[in-house]
């Protein structure tokens, strides 16, 4: 019989028997099947139709067209805070005895949470109606640069300086229409931000010494050095 090759089997019923000389037969890991998990839910995607590509490029003014009842949502929220640190409550009735006593009595740090907010929502409605006057102004010089262009004139376009200006007057005319000393408060917060710049410019120029310099005066001094 040749080596490593199985015995006949006298008859059909018979075992086969199989030589040593064969290898044993590989084990087969046999594979479950795993039925794949269904997909997780996915989360609602929540858009901001401002900044959405979809909503397609932004224009300025179609977009304050659309928000413009904002600022009347914050001229009655002014009201209601003034309202409430007067003493007259959030519903901007008259101020009664016992509410200006609980108005007195009002915890400081809720107090001065109403004044923090109140000042933030006045600043926000005052650069809102500058920026609104300054359109106003700048659209109506354009019109008139047009029509003098169309007459054959060359066109003229502002600088900076005179930006700068049409919004400090506009700015002025804001704060005179809110009336409260306004006006006299914002030009002596502004003082206090010239002169402290001022002293921390002399400070600068002193070299550290101490020695007050105005804000000028360092100007001349940085000259003087060819700084």
């Amino acid at each position: 019989m040749l080596r490593g090759v199985a015995r006949p089997r006298p008859r059909p019923s018979t075992p086969a028997v199989l030589p040593t000389q064969l290898g044993a037969p590989a084990v087969r890991a046999v594979q479950a099947l795993t039925v794949a998990p269904a997909p997780a839910p996915r989360a609602a995607r929540t858009a901001d139709p401002r900044f959405d590509d979809l909503s397609g490029a932004y224009d300025a003014g179609i977009f304050r067209k659309a928000y413009s009842w904002l600022g009347e949502v914050k001229d009655n929220e002014i009201a209601a805070l003034k309202a409430e640190l007067a003493g007259g409550g959030s519903g901007g009735g008259a101020p009664t005895k016992a509410a200006r006593k609980a108005a007195r009595s009002m915890e400081p740090e809720r107090r001065e949470g109403l004044q923090t907010l109140l000042s933030q929502l006045r600043q926000q409605r005052t650069e809102e109606r500058v920026a609104e006057g300054v359109r106003a102004t700048l659209a109506q010089r354009k019109a008139e640069e047009r029509a003098r262009v169309a007459g054959g004139k060359l066109p003229y376009f502002p600088k900076r300086r005179e930006l700068r200006e049409l919004a400090a007057g506009e700015r002025f005319k804001v704060l005179e229409g809110r009336g409260e000393g306004a006006v006299a408060k914002a030009l002596l917060k502004r003082r206090k931000k010239l002169a402290g710049k001022e002293r921390k410019g002399g400070a600068t120029a002193g070299g550290g010494s101490g020695v007050y310099a105005p804000f000028s005066a360092r100007r001349g001094v940085d000259a003087a050095e060819g700084r």
